[in-house]
């Protein structure tokens, strides 16, 4: 697109100097929605395109093929259509033979290693195996959630971690949900785990080639995620510190380096804390400055909290 458009769906494309190393490719398909603020787009994805850089073109088709059809439908990446696959694959190309010498442990090894890792540091913290590599707990009335997310090339892989309380309606499902169901998408806040170091920059570990080695850095990780959550739990224990004084807005300082992402969360959290007028004028401001499906969502949202 030369223009950003709103609730358009677009596709990422790999830049000009790409590594041409690499073996696989994946590429996100996302929508423009308006940013939090009011002021420009953000990209919101719902769905990756996997395939090889030796046909790069047919990944792209493809990409392009399901954004047509998800602008045709006017569909919303938090409304998934029920067509819609979280991930596709498209086929490794007739007669391709991989050239290179493997420099990566096999992606199942990588997940036998990991579930091997977790069953004994995640699953005894009161831990449950999530999709893929999310892992979901409740701790009272908080939700805690881990994801270890591989990078699009493969060979690296980074650690998410999200944070929500359980009497908030899981914000991408928009409905109660079994825990294991949980993903990043239905938590109020969000954060990476390089975010909580000293240097606070985004952080990739190599799968290498050393079983080891990598089952370590899992174990480190999980640790790493367990303190930073440990933290978390008592730095919101009391919901009330995340909104400004008697207001309907998220106190930034209060949670960073902790990220919103959607938002309904202040108000959803401020009514159910008993500031009912205040949720009403921020759903209320809300619907007015959206379209679409964000304006019928709000007004939905509205219509519970007057209610309430």
């Amino acid at each position: 697109m030369t223009t950003l458009s709103l609730y358009h769906w677009d596709f990422n494309r790999l830049p000009a100097d790409s590594d041409p190393r690499y073996l696989t490719i994946s590429v996100a398909v996302f929508q423009w929605q308006p940013k939090a603020s009011g002021k420009g787009l953000k990209k919101v994805n719902a769905t990756r395109i996997c395939g090889y850089m030796a046909d790069i073109a047919s990944v792209y088709a493809k990409a392009q093929e399901i954004c047509d059809k998800l602008n045709a439908a006017n569909a919303t990446a938090d409304l998934r259509p029920p067509w819609l696959q979280k991930q596709y694959s498209v086929p490794k190309p007739k007669g391709w033979i991989d050239s290179r010498v493997p420099d990566d442990l096999p992606s199942s090894v990588v997940r036998s290693i990991r579930a091997a890792v977790m069953t004994h540091v995640l699953i005894p913290a009161g831990f449950i195996k999530g999709e893929q590599g999310t892992y979901v707990r409740r701790a009272g009335d908080q939700i805690h959630l881990i994801d270890f997310q591989p990078s699009r090339y493969g060979h690296q892989y980074t650690v998410n971690l999200a944070f929500h309380f359980a009497f908030v309606t899981p914000l991408f499902a928009g409905k109660k949900i079994k825990l294991a169901d949980y993903s990043q998408l239905d938590c109020g806040l969000r954060a990476r785990i390089g975010d909580f170091s000293k240097s606070r920059l985004d952080k990739w570990f190599d799968y290498g080639t050393d079983r080891s080695l990598l089952a370590r850095t899992l174990e480190k990780n999980a640790r790493s995620s367990l303190e930073t959550l440990g933290r978390a739990a008592q730095q919101f224990r009391d919901p009330r510190r995340l909104l400004r004084g008697s207001a309907c807005a998220l106190n930034t300082r209060t949670i960073r380096p902790w990220e919103v992402y959607a938002d309904e969360f202040a108000p959803l959290l401020a009514l159910h804390l008993g500031r009912r007028k205040a949720a009403i004028v921020e759903l209320e401001r809300l619907m007015t400055a959206a379209e679409g499906f964000w304006a019928i969502r709000y007004k939905r949202l509205l219509a519970k909290a007057q209610r309430a």
